[in-house]
């Protein structure tokens, strides 16, 4: 296993939560607690792999068309939002989610650099990054954010997380363009990884499948995959004046 068992059962307990499920949903161990791990929702398909285990957040009919074994088998994985889209049909749908799920319980080495606590150091970072780059970080979201600063006391990289569930710590980085493929960015997450586990979460990283960069930073954080978490949208139809 890629985490420790007790830091498994944790992971477990707060994706339920998240997600709405019982407790014991994804525990493997609970006898039919699989059944608890699809819910109706409206309006959105929710796809959440952990550990082998897999829960379907959806609408009355998607939860019917994967009720027919013959469907489930022609149509392949559920956490590939291809498939997803190709159940859905003639309906609207977008794909806002298409990550992999990954976390660790172990330290990393200190980075020894420079570290502001400072949020205006934070808005620094953002101001010279695009703003895509900033809304996927989300710095602002953090309950907990970390700066990294170059040799001029500049700030390089910046990094923080959000708690989730009470248990997990989702972490996000935000790399200054002049800095990035310098290992900033992984300095300012070792900052914010080794501070979560002080104070007790399990830090994770949902990454974007596919991304190269964002597997790079996982790896050299030892950030271990332990699911997928994919989620697609209604898009709303906008009435004919």
């Amino acid at each position: 296993m890629s985490v420790e068992p007790n830091t498994a059962a944790i992971l477990r307990l707060a994706w339920a939560r998240t997600l709405g499920l019982t407790d014991e949903a994804f525990d493997p161990a609970v006898p039919g607690a699989a059944q608890h791990l699809q819910k109706v929702v409206p309006d959105r398909i929710t796809v959440v792999e952990l550990f082998g285990q897999q829960a379907v957040l959806a609408p009355t009919w998607f939860h019917a068309a994967i009720a027919d074994p013959q469907v489930r088998d022609e149509i392949g994985p559920l956490t590939e939002p291809a498939n997803l889209l190709a159940l859905s049909g003639r309906r609207m749908m977008r794909v806002v989610f298409d990550q992999v799920i990954t976390a660790t319980d172990r330290y990393v080495e200190d980075p020894s650099v420079p570290i502001s606590l400072d949020p205006a150091a934070v808005n620094d970072v953002e101001h010279v990054c695009p703003p895509d780059d900033i809304s996927q970080a989300d710095l602002a979201a953090s309950s907990s954010t970390f700066v990294a600063l170059d040799d001029a006391d500049l700030p390089a990289a910046a990094a923080g997380y959000r708690e989730q569930a009470g248990f997990l710590a989702e972490l996000s980085v935000l790399t200054a363009p002049t800095h990035r493929l310098r290992g900033w960015g992984t300095k300012a997450a070792s900052v914010a990884l080794n501070d979560a586990l002080d104070g007790g979460l399990i830090p994770q990283l949902r990454r974007t499948t596919g991304s190269l960069a964002a597997a790079a930073l996982g790896s050299r954080l030892g950030l271990q995959p332990i699911g997928r978490f994919t989620e697609l949208q209604a898009i709303e139809r906008i009435p004919p004046h």
